[in-house]
């Protein structure tokens, strides 16, 4: 990236400023469904700035419950809704815009198929009509928990397999080309049981997939993180976790070519904790947090920001009867920046979240409360998350601009003015509050100074504070730095 170089005027008159870090507001918040069941497990922002959410319906379709896809215009109005499956039970977990503008969809079947479940894959046009359906496995159980479009144009599901395989159950990759023709399917796991929740295609070509195990690790469940190459061939596998339940619910490749995962950690108290983790870009741990919010929190989510943090979603129980959704955004380092939960009297349940182009969040889930006639997809967008929240003091004439637009890559040249001889603190901080470097800490007489900032090349793309104290007043200015 161009490198740029970004001149800040901080203009200090005895003026006092304080900055954290806070949720963004509601931008607005609807329940779709009709009389009976409706749920939403996974949520994207198309193209065209529109939503589309799919999960299961118990209202509409052909059966007990069929897949349920909603898509809403910006302001999450229904534009229409479709409803897939047979006559037994049918439920969608995944969702992604294809290259042509239609959709994919991963789920599971037992209207069709060869047994008991059978991994549902369905294609549809931009309008949500089926282009194709296609169905995968054998006598037993299956089902695809992830689908993603493929380089080649295919696409490929990871879930759960009990018809194939070395145990109870393992993990399960299907590989299609744009048909939905199988090329190819993997099996991972031990003689106990193993699933898959997550994949994503990285950036060598190659698949990272995240989900459970029974058959390795420390617990009676542990996070399961295995790498493929192209063709699907395991390259290695890491678990994590304690000596009792966890599970990876959720992963991404990261900016630095490593791994963020999410997904629930049980203590030896059997409390639950949302659990985020985030490897090197061979699966070894750099950080691990485990996130207490009341008694349970469990994350379903996970993506990073385009601040270099994260943003996770999931749920957290506000009584032994209840639950919220749940939504944490964190910095690079996993540091906790802000929490908030979203709910009303009934149980609310996060699901899938996503960063929107106006750097907002859409958040969809479950709910029983808002006059829902029985359960509801709940869908949440919420404002521009700008971070940090400033209080002003009451002096009219402070100036505080930025000459230059962000971002900046390896400069920054800072320049400040103050009024008189003072003692002057410049520094620059993460949005958690840690420091990062001190520019400046000594006495300067009035009038304006510079000061060039050149980060350290492992610093961690994303937003920094840059700080000033002097006169008796403070000033800070936000930047964002991508290399």
């Amino acid at each position: 990236m161009r490198s740029f170089v970004l001149s800040i005027s901080l203009l200090v008159l005895f003026f006092s400023q304080s900055v954290s870090a806070q949720p963004p507001g509601t931008e607005w918040m609807q329940t779709i469904g009709g009389p009976y069941i409706e749920g939403g497990i996974s949520v994207i922002q198309t193209s065209n700035g529109d939503f589309v959410v799919i999960g299961v319906t118990d209202s509409y379709g052909s059966g007990k419950y069929d897949i349920y896809m909603v898509r809403t215009d910006s302001s999450g109005d229904t534009i229409w809704w479709r409803a897939f499956g047979g006559a037994e039970d049918d439920e969608g977990y995944s969702v992604q815009e294809t290259s042509d503008g239609g959709f994919i969809i991963a789920g599971s079947t037992k209207s069709f198929g060869a047994g008991n479940y059978d991994v549902y894959l369905v294609k549809t046009n931009s309008s949500g009509n089926v282009e194709w359906s296609k169905v995968f496995g054998g006598s037993y159980a299956e089902n695809g928990n992830s689908v993603i479009q493929t380089s080649d144009g295919g696409y490929i599901i990871a879930g759960k397999t009990v018809s194939y395989g070395a145990g109870n159950s393992d993990v399960y990759l299907v590989k299609t080309d744009s048909s939905g023709n199988v090329m190819w399917t993997k099996t991972f796991g031990g003689t106990a049981g193993d699933e898959a929740q997550s994949i994503q295609q990285t950036d060598d070509g190659g698949y990272i997939i995240v989900g459970k195990t029974s058959s390795s690790g420390a617990g009676s469940y542990d996070v399961y993180l295995i790498k493929t190459d192209s063709d699907g061939n395991s390259l290695w596998a890491r678990t994590f976790g304690g000596s009792n339940y966890d599970t990876g619910n959720s992963v991404e490749q990261t900016s630095d070519g490593g791994y963020i995962i999410t997904g629930r950690y049980q203590t030896a108290s059997m409390e639950s904790r949302l659990y985020l983790i985030k490897t090197d870009s061979y699966g070894d741990a750099m950080w691990s947090e485990t996130i207490e919010i009341n008694d349970y929190a469990a994350g379903e989510s996970v993506h990073e920001t385009t601040d270099g943090g994260f943003i996770i979603t999931g749920l957290t129980m506000c009584s032994t009867t209840s639950h919220d959704v749940l939504l944490v955004k964190t910095d690079v380092s996993g540091d906790t920046l802000w929490t908030a939960t979203y709910g009303d009297t009934g149980s609310e349940w996060g699901y899938s979240v996503q960063q929107t182009a106006d750097e907002g969040y859409i958040i969809t889930g479950m709910t029983n409360s808002f006059d829902a006639d029985s359960i509801d997809v709940y869908l949440i967008k919420l404002e521009t998350d700008t971070g940090i929240e400033e209080a002003h003091g009451g002096n009219p004439l402070l100036l505080l601009e930025s000459t230059v637009p962000n971002p900046f890559s390896s400069t920054l040249a800072i320049t400040y003015s103050i009024p008189e001889q003072s003692s002057v603190e410049l520094a620059v901080f993460d949005l958690s509050g840690r420091l990062v470097e001190e520019l400046v800490n000594e006495q300067r007489s009035g009038g304006t100074h510079s000061v060039v900032w050149s980060p350290e090349l492992e610093t961690p793309n994303g937003y920094y504070l840059i700080k000033l104290d002097a006169c008796g007043s403070n000033e800070t200015m936000r930047c964002l730095r991508l290399n």
